[in-house]
């Protein structure tokens, strides 16, 4: 959507602004080293059953791990998008929406691994919780 990211602070703005009727809590998560944690099986998974023309494709790059050197030391990278592939945004976003979607507050807005919620504060306390429980399978 363009101006998806300016509409979307707007949003955000308008709802921390607003005169509620009863309390309102605003929250906002980051999900810390998010990119690197996603489990290639699950994405692999979820690009088969919503993209499976890019499977083939997808599939080359994560399969199996790939190597990384710490000098001449080699490191298996196991997990997460690669740095610097283009598909990586899009691909933690995939990864990410079922996440997005099981959540039930009246403000709802991400970008990548950055989420902002805003409900009363038990609803706001519950995406919090609800949305660590399901990163850590993810």
């Amino acid at each position: 959507m363009r101006g998806g990211t300016e509409a979307g602070a707007h949003a955000a703005r308008t709802y921390f602004t607003a005169r509620h009727q009863t309390p309102k809590a605003f929250l906002k998560v980051d999900f810390r080293n998010a990119f690197n944690e996603v489990r290639r099986d699950n994405l692999l998974r979820m690009v088969k059953e919503s993209l499976p023309d890019w499977y083939p494709f997808i599939y080359q790059a994560y399969h199996s791990p790939s190597a990384l050197f710490w000098g001449t030391t080699p490191i298996s990278s196991e997990l997460g998008v690669q740095q610097g592939d283009p598909c990586g945004p899009a691909l933690f976003a995939l990864v990410l929406q079922p996440i997005v979607d099981a959540v039930r507050t009246e403000l709802n807005l991400w970008f990548l691994d950055d989420g902002t919620a805003g409900d009363d504060p038990d609803r706001s306390h519950h995406f919090y919780w609800h949305g660590r429980a399901s990163w850590s399978h993810t």
